[in-house]
C-alpha cells in the first residue's frame, strides 16, 4: 500500500481530494466555537474576468468612495437631499444609455398609480408587439424616488431589447409602509391585464424591485390572478427586503471597500418594512415552497461583488426545488446593479441574457 505524502501529513479531506495536498491555515486565520472565520487583513486584486471597462469604472468607484470618506464636505443627511445626490450620480449613466439605446418616453397613471413609459425610438420589434415588461426600481423604499432611479433601470432593457417598458413610481417610505408598493405594481398589472394577455407581460425589478417583484407576483396568485408570463430578479432575491445575510453580506460589502458589517449586525431596519412579520410569503416569498412553485420562469442575476449574491443564489435553489424554470447569471468581479452603466461590456451582456430569457418565454 502507497501512502501519499499528503495523506502523511494531514487527515485526507475534501478539499485535499479536490485540490491535491492542502495546504495547512495560516496561523493569522481563526474560527471560534460559533464556526465564525476569523480573517486578518487581506489583498484582493481585481477579478481577470472583468473586462478592462469594468476595472476601470470599479476602480473610479473606489476613488470616489476615499476621496468622500477623507472629505470634509457637507453629506447629504436630508431626505431630499439624498434623492437629489442619487439623481445626480445616476444622471450620467442614462446619458449613457439614451446614447446607445434611444428611447422615448411618456409619464402616465396605470391603476391610478404614476408610471414612465419607455419606447424604442426606432419602435418595439415585431415580436414585441403585443408585449410589454413592468420595471420595479430599487432604493430601499426610500431614498430613490421615481426620478432617475425608475429610468436607469428601464431604459438600456426597452432600448436594447425593442420592447416597451413600463417603471413604476409606487409609493415610497416615510409615508408609505408595506404592502403599499406591492399594491401600487398590483394596481399596474391589473389594468395592463385590460390590454395584454397576462403571458405577454413580464415583470422585473433590481435590488428592493426584485424584493418587490416577488412580493407582487405572490399577491397576483393570492388574488387569484393569472400568472405574468416571466419575471427578473436583479442583485437581490425574493427576500425580505431588509433583511440581507449570508456570505455575499460580509464578503461583498470587504470586496467593495465599505465597512465590514459586525458578527450578526443587521443590515439596517428599512421603516418601510415596521410591522411585517419575516415567516410570511407575502412579505418574504423564498421562506414557502409552495407560493415559489406558482411563480412563473424567473431569471436571476448578481456579481461576485454584490452583497445581494447570497439572497439570489438562495432563492434560485428555492425555485428550482419547487420545480420553476429558473436561470442563474454571475458575472465575476461585479458589483451591486453594475449594469446601470451601460457603457460596460459585462452590461451588453446582461441586457443580452435578460431581453432573450423575456423573449423565449413571453407569449407572442
Amino acid at each position: 500500500m502507497v501512502v501519499s505524502r499528503c495523506a502523511a501529513l494531514a487527515p485526507v479531506a475534501l478539499l485535499s481530494l479536490i485540490y491535491g495536498c492542502s495546504r495547512a491555515p495560516t496561523p493569522e486565520i481563526t474560527t471560534d466555537s460559533a464556526g465564525t472565520v476569523h480573517i486578518p487583513a487581506l489583498a484582493i486584486p481585481l477579478s481577470p474576468y472583468m473586462s478592462e471597462a469594468a476595472k476601470a469604472s470599479l476602480m473610479k468607484m473606489q476613488q470616489r468612495q476615499a476621496e468622500s470618506r477623507a472629505s470634509r464636505d457637507e453629506k447629504p443627511t436630508t431626505l431630499e437631499q439624498q434623492r437629489q445626490a442619487l439623481d445626480k450620480e445616476l444622471a450620467p449613466m442614462i446619458e449613457r444609455a439614451q446614447a446607445l439605446y434611444p428611447v422615448t418616453s411618456e409619464q402616465r397613471k396605470i391603476g391610478g398609480v404614476p408610471t414612465e413609459i419607455f419606447t424604442p425610438r426606432e419602435g418595439v420589434s415585431p415580436r414585441n408587439r403585443h408585449r410589454v415588461l413592468v420595471n420595479l426600481h430599487g432604493g430601499s423604499y426610500y431614498y430613490a424616488t421615481g426620478g432617475n432611479a425608475r429610468r436607469v433601470e428601464a431604459v438600456a432593457i426597452a432600448g436594447y431589447g425593442k420592447i416597451q417598458v413600463v417603471s413604476v413610481d409606487y409609493r415610497l417610505s416615510p409615508k408609505a409602509r408595506f404592502p403599499d408598493a406591492t399594491d401600487d405594481a398590483l394596481a399596474v398589472y391589473k389594468e395592463l391585464l385590460e390590454t395584454y394577455p397576462p403571458q405577454n407581460i413580464g415583470i422585473y425589478g433590481c435590488s428592493t424591485g426584485s424584493a418587490l417583484a416577488a412580493t407582487t407576483v405572490a399577491r397576483i396568485h393570492k388574488e387569484g390572478l393569472p400568472n405574468p408570463g416571466a419575471l427578473g430578479l436583479f442583485c437581490e432575491g425574493a427576500i425580505q427586503d431588509d433583511l440581507i445575510e449570508g456570505d455575499s453580506y460580509y464578503l461583498g460589502m470587504a470586496l467593495m471597500a465599505y465597512k465590514v458589517p459586525a458578527v450578526n449586525e443587521p443590515f439596517g431596519l428599512n421603516p418601510y418594512m415596521k410591522g411585517t412579520d419575516p415567516r410570511d410569503p407575502m412579505v418574504a416569498p423564498v421562506i414557502s415552497l409552495d407560493v415559489l412553485a406558482k411563480f412563473p420562469p424567473t431569471v436571476l442575476l448578481s456579481g461576485t461583488r454584490d452583497i445581494g449574491l447570497s439572497g439570489v443564489l438562495y432563492t434560485h435553489s428555492r425555485l428550482v426545488k419547487s420545480g420553476v424554470t429558473a436561470d442563474l447569471h454571475v458575472w465575476d468581479g461585479m458589483w451591486h446593479a453594475f449594469f446601470f452603466d451601460a457603457s460596460l461590456p459585462e452590461s451588453t451582456e446582461a441586457y443580452d441574457v435578460i431581453t432573450k430569457f423575456f423573449d423565449s418565454h413571453l407569449g407572442i
